[in-house]
């Protein structure tokens, strides 16, 4: 009987140190963990992924200036409690030349700020004059005050921008969009087109980097064939009668690539 008392008592001790223990920890990590948003931010540290090309649209000094007119405070010598990553986050992605913005507090309180840039797909001319970028999600973008980026340059009867352009079946600047996508994966054509323009009826001209002629494409429609010939013609007629020797290459006629002679 003596004997499982002395076992009861020993579980009972055992258990008790335990959860002393359990509270001690919690209340450690509560401890640590108040002390750590007690704590100030220190050294803003900003860095700007180059584009593909090795260029910028926005440097060091544009987010600093986003960051300054949102956060009038500033972000260093804040108690760390009080930054709010995610609001500052969402201020630098509102910025049109921002894909994503990545925040993080280090071990010794600096405040890392990584900036992925969007990647500019087209500039366009339009119909009013409006000059400004998309990027390849179809996102409006400023011109940069810093470079500018060597893509194609769509002009001509192009209708101003509206977010929401790539939803609208027979909107003339989501065919435009869609015929800069399919240059650009195409290996052949990619590095010979220099500018797409647009005329009232909807026909879109392709002006090459390489001779002075025009090829006139027609409205976005038989895509497919019409590059095929495009193609075609390049490779089995130029190499014999040279880049300058037609003014125009016709697209538009079904099963055929029609010249205009200079």
């Amino acid at each position: 009987m003596k004997r499982k008392k002395k076992k009861e008592n020993s579980a009972f001790w055992s258990n008790l140190i335990w959860l002393v223990l359990f509270f001690v920890a919690a209340i450690l990590m509560l401890w640590s963990v108040k002390q750590k948003q007690a704590n100030v931010t220190g050294e803003l540290l900003i860095n700007v992924a180059d584009l593909p090309d090795g260029n910028n649209l926005m440097n060091k000094g544009d987010v600093l200036e986003r960051l300054e007119k949102s956060f009038v405070m500033g972000l260093s010598g804040l108690p760390i409690g009080a930054l709010d990553v995610e609001k500052i986050e969402a201020v630098l992605e509102d910025d049109p030349f921002v894909k994503d913005a990545e925040v993080f507090i280090t071990a010794k309180n600096k405040v890392h700020i990584e900036i992925k840039q969007r990647v500019p797909l087209l500039r366009v001319i339009d119909g009013i004059g409006e000059h400004y970028y998309l990027d390849e999600t179809g996102r409006k973008m400023p011109l940069s005050d810093h470079f500018t980026a060597k893509v194609l340059v769509a002009t001509g009867a192009i209708p101003p921008h509206i977010p929401d352009f790539l939803e609208k079946p027979k909107h003339a600047l989501r065919d435009l969009f869609r015929l800069t996508n399919r240059i650009l994966k195409d290996d052949f054509l990619e590095p010979m087109v220099a500018q797409i323009h647009r005329d009232e009826k909807g026909n879109f001209t392709l002006v090459p980097i390489v001779g002075n002629q025009n090829i006139v494409f027609g409205p976005y429609e038989e895509v497919e064939d019409k590059f095929f010939r495009l193609e075609q013609f390049y490779i089995k007629a130029v190499p014999y009668t040279g880049w300058n020797k037609y003014r125009t290459i016709n697209l538009t006629f079904k099963n055929q690539v029609v010249c205009e002679k200079r």
